[in-house]
Parts: structure tokens; sequence; C-alpha cells
């Protein structure tokens, strides 16, 4: 494995020092973690910075998740600010949703709700999830945009159906209390039931409580679809900020 590494980096300097952007982050992520050569935080951000000095998206939003850890720098918001307001203008919706959670918690910048609603609008109709499920939640508390529970479970359902955990649980705790919707509670167990089958047991008490309440038929019904879910969802992308 440590041959391997050490092989790989050195593809990657060749081709980093020919031009190649891509090339670049690989380097600057090696260097970074230590693989294949001994951990260079320095040489990370060189890499970067010369990737991003070619207009290459993904090191802009390197850089900045670099910035906003303070991994390998001295934590900056503001730089993070910056190198993810880069990125979005290439249409990176990872980066909208980091600029939309900057917004919404006044990190590195003026906290504004409905600046970091706009943000996340972007990617959620750009079909990122978390994206969705974070312009979900500000409906459902009214920060930014109009409170509104339909909206608010519609965003839910959206990112529920791409396997969100908890836009599944969120979902199924408005459709058990009928918010936003009549009152479901077999809809409920299902979304709920579905996020306990990718692992995310938060939602569990409820399920009891659920359980007492559907018939049997309803119960393996509901936990049919929900494996179904389980099974079909597509994997969240990797999105560094979470609401």
């Amino acid at each position: 494995a440590d041959r391997t590494a050490r092989e790989a980096y050195k593809v990657f300097e060749r081709e980093a020092r020919q031009g190649h952007p891509a090339a670049m982050v690989n380097l600057a992520v090696s260097s970074l973690a230590g693989r294949g050569t001994p951990p260079n935080a320095g040489a990370a951000l060189y890499w970067l910075q010369e990737a991003v000095n070619r207009g290459y998206a993904p090191a802009s939003y390197d850089l900045g998740i670099l910035y906003f850890k303070g991994c390998g720098v001295q934590q900056d918001y503001a730089e993070a600010l910056r190198f993810f307001d880069q990125a979005s203008r290439s249409g990176d919706a990872a980066s909208e949703v980091n600029l939309g959670y900057m917004y919404d918690h006044g990190l590195g910048v003026i906290q504004n709700h409905a600046v970091a609603a706009s943000w996340y609008r972007q990617a959620a109709e750009r079909g990122e999830p978390q994206a969705q499920y974070n312009l979900a939640d500000l409906y459902l508390h009214g920060e930014g945009v109009p409170h509104d529970e339909a909206v608010a479970l519609a965003w839910f359902q959206k990112a529920a159906l791409q396997g969100h955990t908890t836009a599944r649980i969120m979902l199924g705790s408005m459709y058990a209390l009928g918010r936003g919707t009549p009152k479901d509670l077999q809809s409920a167990y299902l979304w709920i039931s579905a996020a306990t089958f990718e692992g995310d047991t938060r939602g569990r008490a409820t399920l009891l409580s659920l359980e007492t309440q559907l018939t049997p038929e309803q119960l393996t019904e509901a936990k049919l679809r929900a494996r179904s879910l389980a099974l079909r969802a597509a994997p969240s992308p990797n999105v560094a900020l979470l609401h």
C-alpha cells in the first residue's frame, strides 16, 4: 500500500508540474494526508492555490474547507467564504451549501437567513440533498423565508428520496404530527423506518410508539416500502458543513 501511494504521488507530481489542475489537487490531498510523502501542509496549500489560479473550482472548494476547519492553516472563516464563493461561480453545489451554512450561522459574515436561503435554494434546485434539507428547515422555522410547513415537507421529501436520513426522520415526524400534511401514521412509520434501515436509529422511540397504533398489515406494507427506499436511495454527496 505504501509503495502504491508513493507511486501515485510521483504521478500526481509529474502531472501537476505539467500544469494539470486535477493532478495539483490530488497532489495537495496527498501532501496534506501524508500519502506517499511526509505530511506537508505548505505544499498542499501551494498546489491548491496553483490550481485555483487556473480557475479549477474543486481547488477553490478544497481551500475553503481548509480555511473553514483550520486544517494546515489558521482558521479563517472570511477566507473560507471567499473560496467557497469562487467555487460557486462554476456552479459547485457543495460550495453553495457551505455559503448558505455560513450566512445561516454568521460565520465570517453577518448572519442573514434570507441570503442563506438563497444559497440553499440554488443548490437544492441542482438536486443537492443537504441543501434541500437545510432549506426545508428554514421554512419549518420561518427563518429568512415565510413559515410554511407544506413547503418544508416538500423539500424534506426531496432530500429523503435521495437517502438523507435526517430528512427521512423529519419527514416521518411531520406525517406523525400532521404538520404540513394530513396526519398519516403509516407514512410516518415508512420514512422513519427507512432511516433506520440506513443505520440511523434516532427515530427508534417514535417507531415503537407508531407500532402500537398501526395494524399488522399496515406495518408489513410500511416496512416493505421502507426497505425498498433504503435499497434504491442514492448516497448523499459528501458535503462538509451541515445545518
